[in-house]
């Protein structure tokens, strides 16, 4: 019986022994087949934040029931070859843009497919376009880490973004390390009393100017309303219709102005304040008062002189002068002539031509007749050729006005030095 156990014993250790023998030499087998990793490896490292499911680096099928944990153990750090890689790399890698040493970011985020499944359930696109990156306003001046610097190396430290706009929204403020003024301008801005309401999608630095791939954002012009149009597309198109979106799309006109033109640049001001509606005439006279520029396309450039002059421009002005938050319900330049779909004044669509300008008056003014807006002179002084009946009419007053005056005056002096000469000859 004791025999019997013994054997049995030795039996299982001998099975035990073979078992070891035949796991580790399949190991060993193993642990040589397989490839070295072409970058540095360390202990914990999330190997799935690159090689997930789906990525073009997408770990072999029969890798599924392995821990992450276990992936260095095999794959050390080494020179590797496209032959050895069980899912073949890239076909390009392009070098990064950069004369900092050893930046070779783009060995991997310069391979296109290569994503991040977020905790959120949304994909993050972790390709870069190296090339577009190089041809960028920032490709000869900064590196990967002057904007990413916390990274050190691989494995990135832990990103706690729950989705892309999250991350968007954590990242961007890395604008104001180099541009503090504009940064500082945009949190006065309207896109950014939005953004601090809870409003995520508000436009943020990286939308307008982009991230890897930021251009001079004048160039070409339209440029400028084609981004604007990324969220104000119904705007945008009343725009293009416009005199000014007609000149500046279809004969690449510079003189027209664009979005920021009006509204600012990163400073946006909300265009539904008072303040706003007040500043109207001053900010069209930045172009409409120019007579150089104004004599290139036969406009009078009088507009804001005689706005000023009459009844709405000075009462306008008066609570602009008072710092008034009121709501000034007299005319501006935007009340008459439109917002973005402002058309030339010889336009059959325009609201201030002779047809329809009856009807645009009556905005304010519901009495208004047919020749109610007979005295508006159109923004031009008069003169001997336009508005002749006014020009020799206020020339009259200017003449006879002042010698009326100044004859009433001599009459006084007159008629005292006589009063005066005459009581010191009774004197004596």
């Amino acid at each position: 019986m004791a025999v019997t156990r013994r054997n049995i014993a030795a039996g299982v250790l001998l099975i035990g022994l073979i078992i070891a023998v035949i796991l580790a030499l399949k190991a060993s087998d193993t642990a040589m087949a397989q490839p070295p990793a072409p970058h540095p490896t360390t202990e914990g490292m999330d190997c799935l934040g690159c090689h997930s499911p789906g990525s073009s680096h997408a770990i072999p099928a029969g890798h599924a029931g392995w821990a992450v944990t276990l992936c260095v153990n095999c794959h050390k750090e080494g020179t590797a070859t496209q032959a050895t890689f069980a899912t073949a790399p890239p076909a390009t890698i392009t070098p990064a843009p950069s004369k900092e040493p050893g930046n070779d970011c783009l060995g991997c985020h310069g391979t296109r497919g290569m994503t991040w499944k977020m905790p959120g359930g949304e994909t993050l696109s972790l390709y870069v376009d190296g090339q577009e990156v190089a041809k960028s306003t920032h490709g000869d001046k900064l590196t990967c880490t002057g904007c990413h610097a916390d990274i050190k190396g691989y494995p990135h430290p832990t990103v706690f973004a729950m989705s892309p706009r999250d991350y968007a929204l954590a990242s961007y403020e890395l604008c104001q390390q180099c541009h503090f003024d504009q940064y500082t301008k945009a949190l006065d801005s309207a896109h950014y009393k939005q953004l601090a309401a809870g409003h995520k999608d508000a436009p943020i630095c990286t939308d307008c100017h982009g991230a890897h791939t930021v251009s001079d954002p004048e160039t070409p012009r339209p440029k400028i309303s084609q981004t604007c149009a990324r969220c104000h597309n119904g705007i945008s198109q009343d725009y293009a219709s416009s005199i000014h979106g007609r000149a500046l799309v279809e004969e690449a006109n510079q003189d027209v102005p664009v979005c920021t033109d009006c509204h600012g640049v990163h400073n946006i001001h909300d265009p539904r304040t008072a303040s706003f509606r007040m500043e109207t005439p001053e900010m069209c006279s930045n172009c409409h008062s120019d007579e150089k520029l104004m004599s290139k396309y036969g406009i009078s450039s009088m507009v804001e002189k005689t706005y000023l002059e009459d009844f709405h421009g000075v009462t306008v002005n008066f609570y602009k002068k008072e710092g008034s938050d009121i709501w000034p319900q007299k005319a501006v330049c935007t009340d008459c002539h439109g917002i973005h779909d402002i058309q030339a004044i010889s336009s059959p669509d325009s609201p201030v031509i002779k047809a329809n300008l009856v009807k645009t008056c009556q905005q304010c003014h519901p009495q208004a007749t047919t020749n109610f807006p007979d005295a508006w002179l159109q923004h031009y002084e008069p003169s001997p050729v336009k508005w002749p009946v006014v020009y020799y009419a206020r020339l009259f007053y200017n003449i006879v006005i002042p010698l009326t005056v100044g004859g009433l005056l001599i009459h006084i002096g007159l008629d005292l030095t006589k009063t005066m000469l005459g009581r010191r000859g009774r004197r004596k």
